[in-house]
Parts: structure tokens; C-alpha cells; sequence
């Protein structure tokens, strides 16, 4: 019996031998390939510059979440995952999902590529620029990102309030000095603009929402998987 079929006694379990690597990526891309036939093509020659098993199953994950939301790709969106911008953008992705410990990133970088391809207006440009752009945020940068998103409740300043004491109160947890270091980054990365200083009305100093810049929108609604 070769060493591949045989199995190895541990206790009262028999242990298959691991998957070799060439295994594995046959698995995956039959998988992907059985979901989405278009995806299968370039997948092989990108899993095997992915190194280390861990960063393996990462991409593993992402790759097969895509293709199964995917499913059939529509008809008029099959010549762009035949093209080599997707290819591109593809192998761009997975490489940083290869890298991001973090899994909430992994399934924002999943459902860029996801959003990419059901929409058919948006640039290769952009599209690679939203990568670059989360491959920089990190949970913090997130948080503060999601505070000046939240819908607020009606004011109850008659008069007028501040934009920077709103932001404050939905970071509690956060300091003051490290929330104002956030806000120039997310400003530098424009995805945020206009001054947090100053009095304002009591329903603009509630809302943040009109402080994210038009990029900032579109790459919010690219972060969060497509319906």
C-alpha cells in the first residue's frame, strides 16, 4: 500500500495523510470551476505563488464565497471576467487577502471583486484604488469611518451643537487625540472632508453623513456585499 492511500493509527481515529499542495489548488479550482466556470481559469497559477497554509486557506475561503455568490455569471458582465483588468484586479485582491489578518478586510476585499463584476459602470481604476485604500484602514480607522456614517437621532439642541462632540460620543472607548489623528487620515485617504470644529445647527451637528466625500460613498457601498 503506497504512503498516499495508506493511513496512520492515532488512538482510536484513523488519520488520512494532509493534502499535498497541488491537491489542494486541483480542489479549489475544481470547486470554483463547478460554481462559476469563468473564475477557473487564471485561479491556478495565482494559488500557487500564494505561500504558507495559512494564507492558503484564506484565499481559499474568499475565492469559493466568491464564486458561490457569483453563481452564473451574467451574460453581459462575462467578457470583463475574461478580460485581463479582472484577471488583474483579481490577482491584486488575493494577495492582500493572502495578507489580511483581519477577517472582516477579507470579506471587504471579497465583495469589491463581487461588486466589480456585477457592475458594470464602475472603472478598473477605481475599482484598484478602492483596494489600495482598505488594504491602509485598520479596525480603528473603521470604527470611526462607521461613526460618521450612523444615522442620527433628531437633534434636541435648539440652537446648535458640535460635529466633533457627536463624533466623540458615539467613540466613547476612544481618546480624543487618537480619534482626531483618524479623521486626518481618512481625510487624507478622501474619504471624509469638511471641518468636525465650530458650532453648527443642532440637526447638522448630528449628522455626519454629509462630511463623506462622493468617493467615500461609493466606496462604502463597495465594502458591503452587493444584494
Amino acid at each position: 500500500m503506497s504512503a498516499r492511500t495508506s493511513r496512520v493509527k492515532n488512538g482510536p481515529k484513523d488519520i488520512l495523510p494532509s493534502m499535498t499542495r497541488d491537491e489542494k489548488i486541483i480542489e479549489v479550482v475544481g470547486t470554483v470551476s463547478s460554481l462559476t466556470p469563468l473564475l477557473g481559469g487564471p485561479l491556478s497559477s495565482i494559488l500557487m505563488g500564494i505561500s504558507g497554509d495559512r494564507r492558503f486557506d484564506r484565499v481559499r475561503k474568499v475565492i469559493i464565497e466568491l464564486a458561490e455568490r457569483l453563481g452564473d455569471v451574467e451574460a453581459d458582465r462575462e467578457a470583463f471576467v475574461r478580460s485581463e483588468d479582472f484577471e488583474d484586479l483579481l490577482i491584486e485582491t488575493l494577495q492582500r487577502v493572502a495578507a489580511e489578518r483581519d477577517e472582516g478586510k477579507r470579506l471587504a476585499y471579497r465583495n469589491i471583486l463581487l461588486n466589480a463584476v456585477r457592475d458594470a459602470r464602475q472603472s478598473y481604476d477605481e475599482t484598484l484604488r478602492f483596494l489600495r485604500v482598505l488594504e491602509q484602514l485598520h479596525p480603528d480607522h473603521v470604527e470611526v469611518f462607521r461613526a460618521y456614517e450612523t444615522e442620527p437621532a433628531e437633534s434636541n439642541t435648539l440652537i446648535g451643537g458640535s460635529r466633533r462632540h457627536t463624533l466623540g460620543d458615539r467613540l466613547p472607548g476612544m481618546p480624543a487625540e487618537h480619534v482626531d489623528d483618524l479623521v486626518v487620515q481618512l481625510e487624507d485617504l478622501r474619504l471624509t472632508t469638511g471641518s468636525l470644529q465650530g458650532m453648527v445647527t443642532g440637526p447638522s451637528a448630528v449628522d455626519l453623513r454629509p462630511l463623506i466625500t462622493p468617493f467615500g460613498q461609493r466606496f462604502l457601498m463597495y465594502v458591503v456585499e452587493a444584494e
